[in-house]
């Protein structure tokens, strides 16, 4: 089982996000010691995230503290860091012409699970990526062979 994560579900891992300690705990126990892979797009926007939009610019280091400590238990190698590449912004573009919810961001960042064979889970808190425009595109990229899986978006961080 391969999953993905979300830059909003990274960002909450590192604690930079806050989230309810449920939540919290309950993805802790979904995602360490798992197959994850992150996008090199995601790991990007959460430092753009950090370094830009936190305010209390003092609390950068905690925060950058907190994310390599959080790859790091992940157990982040360099092939868990997908690269984006023509297939990914294929899939992007399609993504965008069928959903008028899913951004340029989005629509790159869902589109590497997507394009990922392995890839089982795709973990996001965006509710626009869980739209039913999103899972009919999945079923076609299975129909035309695009894609041999279902990729499971689920609704929340229990454990199937």
């Amino acid at each position: 089982m391969v999953m993905y994560i979300d830059t909003n579900i990274l960002l909450s891992l590192s604690k930079y996000d806050k989230v309810d300690k449920d939540v919290f705990r309950s993805m802790n126990k979904e995602f360490y010691h798992k197959d994850i892979k992150i996008p090199q797009i995601v790991l990007g926007e959460a430092l753009t995230i950090i370094l830009e939009k936190t305010t209390d610019k003092n609390k950068i280091p905690e925060y950058l503290d907190n994310l390599k400590e959080t790859l790091f238990k992940l157990e982040c190698t360099p092939d868990k860091f997908p690269t984006t590449n023509n297939a990914v912004i294929k899939c992007a573009a399609e993504l965008e012409q069928i959903s008028d919810v899913v951004n340029h961001m989005d629509s790159l960042i869902l589109a590497h699970p997507m394009m990922d064979n392995d890839a089982t889970h795709f973990y996001t808190k965006d509710e626009r990526l869980k739209n039913p425009r999103v899972h009919d595109y999945v079923k076609n990229l299975i129909q035309t062979q695009r894609r041999t899986q279902e990729l499971n978006i689920p609704a929340d961080f229990t454990e199937e």
